[in-house]
């Protein structure tokens, strides 16, 4: 597959409105889209990964925390060359979604990209290099926990903070994020 038409099946990815098809409500049995549930866009992955190239290279081991229906997954390990590009996701049916949407957009296999389904604070991605974790709707218990869970020298992306003071995640930058909530920033951190 060349080069600028994986470039359109990931933006097409990024288009599919898959979230039709995977979330419910409780008081209601149609499958709805939920106004709560913001999805970053291809134009700011691209933005991410070009202020920071030094992270996204061959040896990037890429985890996206709650990573819904693995828009960013396939982005980064596909478009970004990683060693891995794997995405934990909590919620079976945004799960079943993920490996779905990957031949729906006819996105080719690749053995460095992988799901699990399963609870963030339970699976082990010791071996990130990278991580990236819309953790917006997160309470701060658990957003204190993914911090504590964070290997040694991981960079990671967060939506909001991951501890009380922004101290402990010294250094600390923000970066400009574009997703269906409006624009935001990202805090980022490397773990020491």
């Amino acid at each position: 597959i060349i080069i600028m038409e994986l470039i359109q099946k990931i933006k097409d990815l990024y288009r599919a409105d898959s979230r039709k098809r995977t979330n419910r409500t409780q008081f209601d049995p149609e499958l709805v889209g939920s106004e709560a549930y913001g999805e970053t866009g291809f134009d700011s992955i691209e933005l991410l990964v070009s202020s920071y190239p030094e992270l996204f290279n061959p040896e990037t081991v890429f985890y996206d925390l709650g990573s819904g229906t693995g828009k960013i997954v396939y982005h980064i390990g596909l478009l970004h060359g990683a060693k891995k590009s794997c995405g934990i996701e909590y919620s079976q049916a945004r799960h079943e979604m993920a490996l779905w949407l990957r031949e729906s957009i006819g996105l080719p296999e690749s053995p460095k990209i992988s799901f699990i389904c399963g609870n963030i604070l339970e699976e082990d991605w010791s071996d990130a290099t990278v991580v990236y974790c819309d953790n917006t709707l997160f309470p701060r218990h658990i957003s204190q926990k993914i911090y504590q869970k964070i290997p040694t020298g991981c960079v990671v992306f967060s939506r909001a903070p991951l501890t009380r003071s922004l101290h402990e995640q010294v250094p600390c930058r923000l970066h400009s994020c574009i997703t269906e909530y409006g624009t935001n920033s990202l805090y980022i951190i490397k773990k020491s």
